[in-house]
């Protein structure tokens, strides 16, 4: 695996699943979760853990031999497929 100089991978609550074989181009930004934004009048850093939803966040898989290009954004729910 290489990943490049800049990357940043954050995971949440949800998983972040990365195959053999995966090179990462500089500046790679992964995200596997969101927050509300439907709580009006709630600060977002007021937010309890347990009040987000299933929705908020999920898994982003990478497969097996793939390479993920300079500057390139991948968010939660994401799976990008071996060999791509």
């Amino acid at each position: 695996m290489y990943i490049g100089p800049g990357a940043v991978m954050y995971s949440t609550v949800a998983n972040l699943l990365i195959g053999s074989h995966v090179n990462f181009g500089p500046n790679v930004t992964i995200i596997t979760g969101d927050h509300r934004i439907d709580l009006v009048g709630k600060y977002m850093s007021d937010i309890q853990e347990s009040e987000k939803l299933p929705e908020n966040d999920q898994n982003v898989v990478i497969e097996d031999d793939v390479w993920i290009g300079t500057g390139a954004i991948i968010l939660k729910g994401v799976t990008i497929g071996g060999g791509q």
